[in-house]
C-alpha cells in the first residue's frame, strides 16, 4: 500500500483516502436525491439529504483531523500547503453537492416534466466530473504520473455539463405560459447544479499547478521519494566530481595495479553484482516465470568494487594484493556505519524534539483473534495470552516486553508473535490493482488479486494467507 505523498500507513494516507471516499460517496447521494425528487418520492429525497448531511460532516471531521496532522507531521512545507489546499477544495465540493440538495428541499421547485431526463442527464455529467477529480486526487497521493490521465476526464465531463445546462435553459424560456420568475427560479437551480461540475473543473487546474511544481524542468514529474533519489543522486555526483580522485586511485592502484582489461572486469563485476541485488524488474521477471527471486538487499557499491579487485589479486596469486590498505579500508565499513547512525539518531532526535515532527512510522501489535487462531496452530500456548487479548500496543518493545511477563518464548517463537500480532491494514481497491503492471506477475496472480477485490486485511500475513 504506497501513498507517494506523505506515507503514513496507519494515519494520514488512510484518512486522506477516507476522506476522498466520502466525496465520491456525497455524489452518489446527490444523483440519487435528484432522481427521488424528481419523481416525487419524498421519502427518499428526504433521506438522502439526511444521508448527506451526515456524510458532510464526518468529510468536515476528517479534513480538520488531517489538516492538524498535516501542520504537524509535514517536513516540507510548499507539500503541506499543496495538500491542505486540495483537501480543502475537495471538501468544497461536497459541501456543493449538500447544498444543493438543500436548495430542492427549502425552495421545492415545480420542474414540469419535459426537462426531468434532461436534469438527470445534468446530474450525471456533474457527478462523473466530479469523480474524476476524486481519481486525479488519489493518483496525486499514490502515483502522481498517472494523475494527467484523469483530469482530462474532468474537463470532458464539464463540457459535457455546460451543455446540458444550456439545453435546458433554452427549454425553459422557450416554453410558453410560464411566469417570468418561475423561468428564473429554474434557470437559477440549473446553473446551480452546474457550478458544481465548474467547481471540479477550478479544483483539476489547481491539481495540474501542484503536479508541475513537483516535476523536474516542468516535464518529468517527480514524487517526493523520487525528489529524494534524485538529491542524493546528485549529491553523489557531487561526491563524485569532488573528492572522488582519491578514492579512484585507492581502488585502482592502492589495493593492487589494475590492467585496463582487469579494470574493465573489476567494473563489470561491480555492476552485474549491484543489479542482480537491486533490480525489481529482474525479481519480478523471474517470479512471473516460475523461477526462485534473488533477495532484494542492500548492497554496498564500495564493497562490491574492492571486492571485485580481491578476486582479481586472488587469481593473481594474492601477492600482488597490498593488505595494510585494503585493512585501512575494511576499518573505515567498520567505523562508517556507526558514525552515520549517530549523525541519523542526533538529526531525527532533533527534528522530533525542536519541530515536533514525526521521525518514524508506528506499528502497533494487537492480538485479535485471526493472530490468536495462527499462534495456536504453531503450537505456541494462548492461554498465558489471555489478559494481552484486544490491547493495543503501540511499538515492538511494549508488546515483547508484555509477552516476556506472560510467556517464555525463544526468539523464533517471539518473531512469529510479533509477524503475527502487527497491525497493518491493507484493502484490496481497484485503483491498487490498476497500479499493478501485468507484465511482471502471471494470469493467475493477477486473477487472485482481482478475487480479493474489495477485501480488507487486518495483518499483512492474512493477504498472504488468502493469495497461497
Amino acid at each position: 500500500m504506497e501513498f507517494n505523498i506523505l506515507k503514513k500507513r496507519f494515519d494520514i494516507g488512510r484518512k486522506i483516502d477516507d476522506f476522498l471516499d466520502k466525496v465520491s460517496e456525497s455524489g452518489i447521494l446527490f444523483k440519487h436525491g435528484v432522481d427521488a425528487y424528481l419523481k416525487g418520492d419524498i421519502d427518499s429525497f428526504t433521506k438522502e439529504i439526511e444521508d448527506i448531511t451526515t456524510l458532510e460532516h464526518q468529510g468536515d471531521a476528517l479534513r480538520r483531523d488531517l489538516e492538524e496532522q498535516l501542520y504537524t507531521q509535514t517536513l516540507i512545507p510548499e507539500s503541506q500547503g499543496d495538500v491542505l489546499e486540495l483537501l480543502e477544495n475537495m471538501d468544497a465540493l461536497l459541501d456543493r453537492f449538500k447544498g444543493a440538495l438543500w436548495r430542492f428541499e427549502i425552495e421545492q421547485p415545480d420542474i414540469f416534466p419535459e426537462i426531468h431526463e434532461d436534469i438527470r442527464e445534468l446530474a450525471t455529467c456533474v457527478v462523473e466530473s466530479v469523480e474524476a477529480m476524486v481519481r486525479s486526487a488519489r493518483a496525486f497521493f499514490k502515483d502522481i504520473s498517472a494523475v494527467a490521465d484523469h483530469l482530462h476526464k474532468v474537463s470532458h465531463w464539464e463540457t459535457q455539463s455546460d451543455k446540458v445546462s444550456t439545453r435546458i435553459q433554452k427549454q425553459i424560456f422557450k416554453k410558453p405560459d410560464l411566469q417570468l420568475s418561475y423561468r428564473i427560479q429554474l434557470r437559477d437551480f440549473i446553473l446551480h447544479v452546474d457550478k458544481i461540475a465548474d467547481r471540479a473543473e477550478d479544483v483539476s487546474d489547481k491539481l495540474r499547478i501542484y503536479v508541475i511544481k513537483r516535476s523536474l524542468f516542468g516535464w518529468l514529474v517527480l514524487s517526493p521519494a523520487q525528489q529524494l533519489f534524485f538529491i542524493g543522486s546528485v549529491a553523489i555526483a557531487i561526491g563524485v566530481l569532488t573528492y572522488s580522485r582519491h578514492v579512484m586511485m585507492t581502488v585502482g592502484e592502492g589495493i593492487m595495479k589494475l590492467s585496463p582489461i582487469a579494470a574493465f572486469v573489476v567494473v563489470s563485476a561491480h555492476s552485474l553484482t549491484l543489479f542482480l541485488f537491486s533490480s525489481k524488474g529482474l525479481e519480478q521477471f523471474l517470479i512471473s516465470h516460475g523461477l526462485p527471486a534473488i533477495p532484494l538487499v542492500p548492497v554496498s557499491s564500495s564493497q562490491a568494487i574492492v571486492g571485485a579487485v580481491i578476486g582479481i589479486g586472488l587469481l593473481k596469486g594474492g601477492r600482488s594484493i597490498r593488505w595494510r590498505v585494503l585493512g585501512g579500508i575494511s576499518s573505515g565499513w567498520v567505523v562508517t556505519p556507526i558514525i552515520a547512525g549517530l549523525i541519523s539518531f542526533i538529526s531525527l532526535f532533533f527534528f522530533q524534539n525542536v519541530f515536533n515532527q514525526q521521525t518514524y512510522r508506528p506499528e502497533s501489535y494487537s492480538l485479535t483473534q485471526q493472530a490468536l487462531d495462527r499462534i495456536s496452530n504453531a503450537s505456541i500456548p494462548t492461554e498465558p495470552l489471555t489478559e494481552m487479548i484486544g490491547k493495543v500496543y503501540p511499538d515492538a518493545a511494549k508488546f515483547s516486553q508484555a509477552l516476556k511477563l506472560h510467556l517464555g518464548l525463544t526468539r523464533d517463537q517471539k518473531d512469529f508473535l510479533l509477524e503475527s500480532a502487527i497491525i497493518a491494514e491493507i484493502k484490496v481497491t481497484p485503483e491498487a490493482l490498476g497500479n499493478i503492471e501485468s507484465r511482471r506477475i502471471t494470469s493467475e496472480q493477477k486473477s487472485a488479486l482481482q478475487a480479493l477485490e474489495g477485501l480488507s486485511f487486518v495483518h499483512p500475513w492474512l493477504l498472504g494467507d488468502a493469495l497461497a
